[in-house]
């Protein structure tokens, strides 16, 4: 019973994998679900929730896997495309600074000074 049951999880997973999906991100949660249920039924002897257990969190880990993937692909073909590696991601400065403008007297009349408060 063990052996056919692998066996099936094991050709359900690589029947998945050869089909993929559009992404390295979808192929990675659909392998990834599938193997995570199969270790999940395996590990439980055959439960429904560590299978259920088991193919979520190998749905994410496949996912996050293919997704870091698919962020170095487009990496080397931007490199590949225009010579040279792509721009770093803008970074956060914080919010602008708050201008005051003071007026102050002096001796040809008045002027306005812009003052930067962070």
């Amino acid at each position: 019973m063990f052996k056919r049951f692998f066996s099936a999880m094991v050709g359900l997973a690589i029947g998945l994998g050869a089909v993929g999906c559009a992404t390295n991100a979808g192929t990675g949660a659909l392998a990834g679900g599938a193997a995570g249920a199969g270790l999940g039924a395996i590990v439980t002897h055959g439960s429904v929730g560590g299978a259920v257990l088991g193919g979520a969190i190998g749905a994410v880990t496949g996912a996050v896997v293919g997704n870091e993937v698919d962020r170095q692909n487009a990496e080397r073909e931007y490199e590949y495309r225009y010579g040279y590696p792509p721009p770093p991601p803008p970074a956060y400065y914080g919010p602008p600074p708050h201008v005051v403008y003071e007026y102050h007297e002096g001796p040809y009349g008045g002027y306005y000074v812009r003052r930067y408060v962070y």
